[in-house]
């Protein structure tokens, strides 16, 4: 029994000490294939590029945009879904056009955007313009057209007496006039003037409010005439920015007896059917400049003395019709009214401002189309550009204008640009092998790091297709770290004196603070005389309390990503092709001489040139090639337009990413896609889920 006892014992310590062995073995690590690939030699792994854009924009009639304002974007499709002025669309740039109505600039756009739009800041042309790629360039000429012109003034009148009493005449599937007048001139000066009062999601100042008049805002027109004299009155669309489909018209009475109550307005009729501009499937297509005349009581359609005009907005009342048949208006949706008094009890409930334009003799009004009647002033946003017209009419005498609230006749447009990259909301993704010289296994995941870069760029060019830099923000989060080198990390502005550079902030260009680091303070690397290089840390290990950081390996920490973020100003500005060349880059194994940069950007003057060639690099200063492998032609570092999920360790992202070698081996002709999310793209299981 002893001796069974003691045989058991030996042979359950033996298999111990067998299993001790098996997993102390060292693993036996395959080739990556990645070093088997021969990459044709001229390619660059390059997915964004730096991009030219040449945009002449007209009003209607052909007079330039002078200083028009617009938000380049990605996804016109979140535009109908979030609003036109959301901020969560996708940005690229704002940008602002020249005097000419034309912009000329350069943008770092990924290769695999075909089409970008631009969704107008200014009004007075279409709300989102679709520019379409042609080689390396976006190019754009564009100048609004009407559909139904002339004579329409007539037609609408015969048409008020013969048929439907509550509208002008008939309208198309998505509500866009049959009975339009001529064009009315308007110019871009005008717009400017207009837009510096009524401007996306910025309450109107009370100083445009009007006057009250019986305890009500009241935006009307109130006659003035002689007893022989009639007048006429055009309405002339300016611009939309409202998702709604809306429906703007008009109402008269004798103004010595005015209606009591909503019931007892008798005379209306449709202006505008449908005022929507910006969704995808019933946008009316309207645009600045095209009239509608308005038909009075008169014989001829003309208004007497002693009428009062004012104007109704029924909210989301527009439904586009079928088959090619008219649009149908749904008079039961909530109407607001240019007089308060009918739209609540007690006259609180202000929807209409009118603004006076000196300049043009022109009355502009804006409408707030934001909730139901009576909510509070406090809930809405107050910026009345949900649609936005003007009237002229004849004599112009017949309307007091001195009480009006007036433009502001000295505006100077705005012409700030803010431009980024990848975009406004998201970052883009680089991810390092830190093994340089010598090739990585592939998973390019040692240090994976998320950027985004914003400028300010002022109205003042270079030369052409150069715009100053007046501030840059820099955002990098450092996301997974795998490496067993103690790393440092870097940022490099090439071609920049940092003798321009008068200030480094940890604000961003918001002034908001979003370092990660508490007390998180930035200064220039000395020795650089060419080139402006921020060293965000020496050591990234230091930043996390463990072997790695969200690599999925053992014994990783996880945590948010950690967060740099540094403005400078320059004095005197540069230039905004300097922006387009921001990288970041490694510092190896806390060796300054060691850096490892994205294919084909030159390091900074503190690395170590002797090291060029050696190992497995490629690298040839001479013909500009740098941080490519010998025979294979892979690169150290890949930059992606796009925030990616990481390759797991031991994993290649020839796994991971399985269009990925398709992509390299043609150059990237084919399979420019292979980063985005998309069916056979991506394998899970090769993957991290990234925080």
């Amino acid at each position: 029994m002893q001796i069974t006892k003691k045989i058991l014992r030996f042979f359950a310590i033996t298999a111990i000490l067998f299993s001790c062995e098996i997993q102390e073995a060292p693993i036996q690590r395959e080739v990556s294939k990645l070093e088997e690939l021969k990459i044709p030699t001229g390619f660059n792994f390059k997915l964004s590029a730096v991009t030219q854009f040449e945009l002449n924009v007209k009003l209607l009639g052909g007079e330039p945009l002078s200083f028009g304002k617009f938000d380049l974007v990605v996804d016109a499709e979140g535009i109908f879904r979030e609003g036109i002025n959301s901020e969560s669309v996708e940005k690229i740039a704002s940008i602002t056009l020249d005097g000419d109505g034309k912009y000329s600039g350069e943008l770092n756009i990924p290769l695999v955007y075909s089409k970008l739009y631009l969704v107008s800041q200014t009004g007075g042309v279409d709300p989102i313009l679709e520019l379409r790629r042609s080689g390396n360039s976006f190019i754009l000429n564009y100048e609004p057209v009407n559909e139904a012109k002339k004579s329409a003034y007539i037609n609408s009148f015969n048409y008020r007496l013969t048929a439907n009493p509550s509208t002008l005449g008939t309208w198309n599937d998505v509500g866009y006039p049959n009975y339009l007048g001529d064009n009315t001139f308007v110019s871009s000066g005008l717009l400017t003037r207009v837009r510096q009062i009524l401007s996306p999601g910025k309450p109107i100042n009370g100083a445009y409010r009007g006057t009250p008049v019986d305890a009500s805002y009241n935006t009307i027109i109130k006659l003035v005439l002689e007893p022989t004299q009639t007048a006429t009155v055009d309405i002339t669309f300016l611009f939309s920015l409202a998702a709604n489909a809306n429906s703007l018209g008009y109402y008269w009475y004798t103004s010595s007896t005015p209606p009591a109550n909503v019931a007892s307005i008798t005379n209306k009729r449709l202006i505008f059917p449908n005022t929507n501009t910006t969704n995808s499937t019933s946008k009316s297509g309207m645009v600045a400049g095209e009239t509608v005349g308005l038909i009075g009581p008169n014989a001829d359609g003309s208004f007497p003395p002693n009428t009062t005009i004012g104007f109704f907005l029924v909210q989301s009342s527009f439904s586009k019709g079928s088959g090619g048949s008219a649009g149908a208006v749904n008079y039961s949706r909530t109407t607001f009214y240019s007089e308060s008094r009918y739209n609540i009890s007690p006259g609180n409930d202000q929807r209409f401002v009118n603004l006076y334009d000196e300049l043009t003799g022109l009355i502009v009004y804006g409408v707030e189309d934001g909730g139901l009647v009576g909510t509070s002033w406090s809930t809405r946003d107050n910026d009345f550009d949900d649609v936005v017209f003007f009237a002229s009419y004849t004599p112009t005498s017949a309307i007091v204008l001195d009480e009006l609230p007036k433009t502001n006749p000295t505006v100077a447009p705005n012409q700030t640009d803010v431009i980024y990259n990848p975009g406004s909301t998201t970052f883009a993704t680089l991810m390092f092998e830190d093994s340089w010289p010598k090739v990585g296994d592939g998973d390019y995941n040692d240090v994976v790091v998320d950027y985004r870069y914003s400028a300010i760029a002022s109205s003042s060019e270079v030369s052409v297709a150069n715009k100053y830099i007046t501030k840059i923000n820099v955002k990098s989060r450092l996301v997974v770290s795998d490496a067993a080198n103690r790393n440092g990390l870097g940022i490099l502005i090439p071609g920049i004196s940092p003798n321009s550079v008068v200030s480094i902030s940890p604000l961003d260009l918001n002034g908001n603070n979003t370092n990660t680091l508490p007390g998180a303070s930035y200064q220039l690397e000395s020795g650089h005389t060419g080139d402006v290089v921020v060293i965000l840390t020496n050591d990234i290990n230091t930043l996390f309390d463990g072997p790695c950081f969200n690599s999925g390996s053992f014994d990783c920490v996880t945590g948010d990503p950690i967060e740099f973020s540094f403005t400078l100003t320059f004095n005197p500005m540069t230039r905004q092709t300097n922006f387009n060349n921001i990288s970041s880059f490694l510092i190896l194994s806390q060796d300054r001489g060691r850096e490892v940069h994205i294919a084909g950007n030159r390091p900074t003057v503190k690395f170590n040139s002797s090291l060029l060639g050696t190992e497995n690099d490629d690298s040839n200063p001479g013909s500009s090639r740098y941080f490519q492998a010998k025979t294979s032609n892979v690169p150290w570092a890949l930059n992606i337009p796009l925030k990616i999920p990481v390759v797991k360790n031991k994993s290649s992202i020839l796994e991971a990413y399985p269009e990925f070698e398709g992509w390299a081996n043609s150059s990237g002709i084919v399979n420019q896609s292979w980063y985005v999310e998309g069916s056979g793209r991506r394998n899970a299981s090769k993957l991290i889920d990234r925080r």
